[in-house]
């Protein structure tokens, strides 16, 4: 092929065809000048002859050529020769992403996702839309990494707009298997765009095939991509844990307003599922291997975890609430049961310098706070607690969401430890690097943490808790902003040899977290320094709420929930008074409709991360009995006698499933008044329990565990 094509374009010699499009064809020449390969693309003679074509031709050029990046295919230089447009473009050798989807392990296709995305962040911060992401756009490097490449369809906005070409209103452009619903329709695009197709993307990663590849007309494709629900990536391969598949399914939502905000929220979400599932090294095995170099085993399938995964607890198990817990009563918050984190001010002690006896690490505790006050100059004494020197946090630490103050001479760490907690800009800071102690702070978002303990199930089941109870705890308050948390010591994650320190502020964007981690014979003395920095965090980002029973949230369930009992007792009676298919609809109708209604108003409540998820099952029931009692109607309604009694089958199910989440209400601190085959009322356990009182020192704490003062002093 390469003697048939040898033929020289301005300073390029052709060698041979790489790849041949509707648009353009691609070869692989070699730059004379400069003595290197290209990848030189050609507008085909067929379009050639449409100015729209040779202007999106030079539009491409200027748009990739404004975008310098590490996983973004470099373009040299655009020109004609002889009326012929051309782009010279950086060659990269092996190739597009298509023969690799099904032979990745689960960290190739974390480096894959990391590469992509972390162009579409250059491209974001550039003002530029890919519009025409796919496999075959995404390009593999020697040494396995990714570039994204073609951006022909590509639209600039804003302050990036370069040339006059702008997509007709109305007019769809990009392949339809990737297309976002609003590129579909013709409408705006923006960044979020590219995200619905790297969640396609991701998807045919992990199942093994694009979510509508059973439709082969590209307008039907695009009217599925509109319309259609994409199923859980987990519900077609249970090989998937269930993180991996919540973000996908953010990823892939149909409102741009409620899908993943940015290629870096995105990024930084799938990467801690990454690190709790594999661990921090997973970039060791993230590149992709040359088909050559795979092993002979390797499957054909879709992406499936590296064997350490095995041992480990998955990130996020589907929960499962359970209809009783006795455990379940020694988690809620007693009165009056706050501990003010304030340490009062002390005098000033001498700077002291660590000794080489100290290095040596002779007593690990004595070699932590000497350490700590050699480093931070003049520090102020708060106090003493079991043995350790508190040194007084200023020295102030931000991520996105929070802020934190610690010691003077405390640094960042480049990446936190892994402590099982999937925080978002989790940030760690420490004295002395990763062997000693240190303390992480972030926001565990989405359903991470929305449970009555404000912990991870994955986290709570590594401590040896169901995702129904908490660890022993007491109720504090950080004072920086006065905050509500929980305060979890003494936690031993299994296959963690450090001991935690947990405070947990239920907040609107998540769960703001603060873990203090050392090794667990210096835990005891290190305390009252964690006390002291917790109590400084701030939130930068969204509001707290209170933690414990909500008395606003009891008021809502009890008026909706009373409500609908009332609607459907009056229905069912009538329901089973009525002789006639018309009088059946009817009543079915009005039942149906108080379940939808009832879900609809607990849908729209303000909620604590706390009550979240157990106020989402309760909705989903809730709109699952509507539809039962729906199809009732509707068959009666069309005169069907057999699709009424099969409907009607569904509702003793339908009404199970309500009061299993009722249940799983009472999990959340919430106590049904009766329980039976209709809704019922609920009640917060500890109807003050939402107050705290301001004043409580840390002597007056309370706990969960009458033995919690007792270990730690």
């Amino acid at each position: 092929m390469g003697n048939q094509l040898a033929r020289t374009v301005g300073r390029y010699e052709i060698l041979e065809e790489l790849g041949r499009g509707g648009m353009a064809t691609v070869y692989l020449a070699r730059q004379t000048d400069l003595n290197r390969l290209v990848a030189l693309k050609e507008l085909s003679a067929f379009r050639q002859a449409d100015p729209a074509f040779t202007q999106r031709f030079l539009r491409e050029s200027r748009l990739a050529g404004s975008l310098s990046h590490p996983n973004i295919v470099t373009v040299h230089d655009y020109f004609e020769d002889d009326g012929v447009p051309y782009i010279a473009m950086e060659y990269v050798e092996r190739g597009s992403l298509r023969p690799y989807i099904g032979h990745m392990s689960l960290t190739q296709v974390a480096g894959v996702l990391e590469g992509i995305l972390s162009a579409l962040e250059a491209a974001e911060r550039r003002e530029i839309v890919h519009r025409d992401l796919k496999p075959e756009n995404v390009m593999v490097t020697s040494d396995g990494r990714v570039k994204l490449t073609d951006f022909g369809i590509a639209k600039a906005t804003g302050s990036a707009q370069t040339g006059s070409f702008l997509t007709a209103t109305g007019t769809t452009v990009g392949t339809p298997n990737y297309m976002a619903p609003e590129q579909a329709m013709g409408q705006e695009v923006g960044p979020w765009t590219d995200l619905y197709s790297v969640g396609v993307m991701a998807f045919e990663f992990f199942v093994g095939r694009v979510p509508f590849r059973d439709t082969e007309e590209p307008m039907a494709v695009l009217m599925r991509q509109v319309s259609d629900p994409i199923p859980a990536a987990r519900s077609l391969n249970p090989e998937i844990d269930q993180s991996v598949s919540d973000w996908i399914e953010r990823m892939l939502v149909k409102d741009p307003d409620e899908r993943t905000g940015s290629a870096d929220e995105a990024w930084d979400e799938f990467e801690e599922i990454v690190i709790s599932m594999v661990g921090p090294r997973w970039r060791r095995s993230a590149r992709l291997l040359e088909p050559s170099d795979r092993p002979p085993d390797t499957p054909a399938g879709p992406a499936t975890p590296p064997p350490t995964q095995a041992a480990r607890t998955p990130l996020m198990p589907t929960r499962r609430m359970r209809d009783s817990n006795p455990a379940l009563a020694e988690t809620v918050m007693p009165e009056a049961a706050t501990r003010r984190l304030e340490p009062d001010d002390g005098p000033e002690r001498p700077r002291r310098r660590m000794s080489t006896a100290m290095k040596a690490g002779v007593l690990v505790v004595a070699l932590l706070f000497a350490l700590a006050a050699g480093l931070s100059g003049r520090g102020a004494d708060s106090g003493r607690s079991n043995g350790g020197e508190v040194i007084a946090p200023t020295s102030t630490v931000t991520s996105p969401d929070l802020a934190l103050r610690v010691p003077h001479g405390w640094s960042r760490l480049k990446r936190p430890p892994d402590l099982g907690l999937p925080l978002s800009h989790g940030t760690a800071v420490a004295p002395q690097g990763r062997n000693g102690p240190v303390v992480v702070f972030g926001v565990a978002r989405g359903r991470r943490a929305s449970n009555s303990a404000l912990l991870p199930a994955a986290f709570l089941g590594a401590t040896g808790q169901s995702t129904g109870a908490a660890p022993r705890r007491s109720a504090v308050r950080l004072p920086e902003q006065n905050l509500e948390a929980w305060r979890y010591p003494g936690l031993r994650p299994i296959g963690n040899a450090r001991q935690l320190t947990v405070f947990t502020v239920p907040t609107s964007g998540g769960v703001a977290t603060v873990a203090c981690a050392l090794p667990p014979a210096a835990a005891a003395g290190f305390a009252a320094q964690c006390d002291a920095i917790a109590g400084t965090l701030q939130l930068r980002r969204g509001r707290a709420y209170p933690i414990g029973p909500s008395d606003a949230y009891a008021s809502s369930l009890n008026g909706t929930v009373g409500e609908l009992q009332q609607t459907t007792k009056s229905g069912e009676e009538t329901l089973l008074g009525s002789q006639t298919l018309a009088g059946q609809a009817a009543a079915a109708q009005t039942i149906a409709s108080a379940y939808e209604g009832a879900a609809t108003q607990l849908a729209a409540l303000d909620l604590s991360p706390a009550d979240r998820e157990a106020n989402a099952r309760l909705v989903k029931a809730l709109r699952a009995a509507g539809r039962v009692y729906r199809r009732a109607a509707s068959a009666a309604t069309a005169g069907d006698p057999d699709a009424y009694r099969a409907a009607s089958a569904a509702v003793p199910g339908a009404k199970q499933e309500v009061n299993s989440a009722l249940a799983g209400v009472r999990a959340a601190g919430y106590q049904p008044a009766n329980q039976g085959s209709a809704p019922s009322e609920a009640a917060p356990r500890t109807p003050n329990s939402s107050e705290p009182k301001s004043d409580a020192g840390v002597g007056d704490s309370r706990s969960d565990d009458p033995s919690d003062d007792e270990e730690e002093n």
